[in-house]
């Protein structure tokens, strides 16, 4: 459901392959992205998965081309990275990002080390001819109403989830 979903919302933006999607290898209670990424591929999207740059903790992260069945390694945090090289200084179309919970302000809470919203604030303060579609990947019962925005968080266009 998670992909007929992001269809949706991909088609009200009036993106279609072979636009550049950023996803991300799931890791514990995250919403799956497996499925996603091979699907998405097979329609023609091309893929990149994030990578932490370099100096852990400081850099933000670079998004790598992956194709199903490439090669992965454990990162830094036990999150499956890819193996390829960055494209320097490549901004996809969607980005597609994990989360604890997000609310229907924009907001994702994520697991505290701030690559995401690093990343994401370096993109949006950067010269760009249009905006990736930023969205939060989640269950729906990770919806909440709570109000946890920071300074430093960077709102998300909308959210993905299998309901």
């Amino acid at each position: 459901k998670f992909l007929v979903n992001l269809i949706k919302v991909l088609k009200n933006h009036n993106i279609q392959p072979p636009a550049s999607v950023a996803l991300y290898c799931a890791k514990d209670d995250e919403a799956p992205t497996d499925h996603l990424i091979q699907r998405l591929f097979d329609m023609g999207f091309h893929i990149y998965l994030p990578k932490i740059g370099k100096g852990v903790g400081e850099a933000p992260l670079e998004f790598h081309p992956y194709k199903p069945n490439d090669s992965l390694t454990k990162g830094p945090y036990g999150i499956m990275e890819p193996d390829s090289s960055p494209i320097s200084n490549f901004i996809p179309d969607i980005i597609i990002c994990p989360c604890l919970a997000f609310n229907r302000k924009g907001h994702r809470l994520g697991y505290g080390k701030g690559y995401y919203d690093k990343t994401l604030s370096l993109i949006l303060n950067s010269p760009l001819e249009q905006k990736p579609l930023m969205l939060a990947l989640a269950f729906s019962c990770q919806e909440t109403s709570t109000p946890f925005a920071d300074a430093l968080d960077v709102a998300m266009d909308g959210h993905v989830t299998e309901e």
